[in-house]
């Protein structure tokens, strides 16, 4: 695999993350609960840092060079510019609701997980859209040399400042609660049962 297509592929792994680690701060809030607020914050502004910024236009440097290509291997996802374009205006929609969250200004809870929800649910199906049809077909088309001059862009962009060893306090601190969530929705082996036994 090149390095252009680990990268994006571990890039919607990372993102996965993010999105079930604001998925539980939206159902809490669903709940009628305080969720914490700077772990929004924080999902957001890793957002707003570097997939809106760097994994988008990488994707869209993939695409053009499909383009050149082979156009009609490409045709099929000629809307992939317009789909980047209409998840950055949904995250910008979210984070400015974030943002009037933390300035104290009122906000109906409902509206509020109603979008991050529509949020959340729009990155995971344009992901299972990209994983599903344009990564493995990008990968059909292209040769090596293809591969090799993406590859020398996607070594000059800059590394993902989240799960790249975060030197942000504030990312230090998301990646820890991150990683404690995983452990903790992690199954907790039960003492085994001779077999044929149920417990009462």
């Amino acid at each position: 695999m090149s390095e252009t297509m680990r990268r994006l592929r571990q890039d919607h792994a990372n993102l996965a993350r993010l999105l079930r680690g604001l998925e539980r701060q939206v159902a809490a809030m669903e709940r009628g609960k305080r969720p914490d607020w700077d772990i929004v914050q924080r999902i957001v502004a890793y957002c707003l840092t570097y997939p809106d910024i760097q994994h988008h236009p990488l994707e869209e440097r993939v695409l053009a060079r499909l383009g050149a290509k082979d156009q009609q291997a490409a045709k099929p996802f000629a809307t992939l510019s317009a789909e980047h374009g209409e998840l950055s205006a949904a995250l910008r929609r979210f984070a400015a609701a974030t943002e009037q969250v933390l300035q104290d200004a009122t906000i109906p809870r409902a509206w509020f997980a109603s979008l991050a929800n529509k949020f959340i649910d729009a990155e995971r199906a344009h992901m299972g859209r990209e994983e599903a049809a344009f990564f493995p077909v990008a990968e059909q088309f292209l040769g090596p040399a293809d591969w090799a001059d993406l590859d020398r862009v996607a070594a000059s962009l800059p590394g993902d400042p989240l799960f790249d060893r975060p030197t942000d306090r504030e990312f230090l601190a998301l990646l820890n609660d991150i990683k404690a969530w995983e452990v903790s929705d992690q199954p907790v082996p039960g003492p085994e049962r001779p077999e044929g036994k149920r417990s009462s």
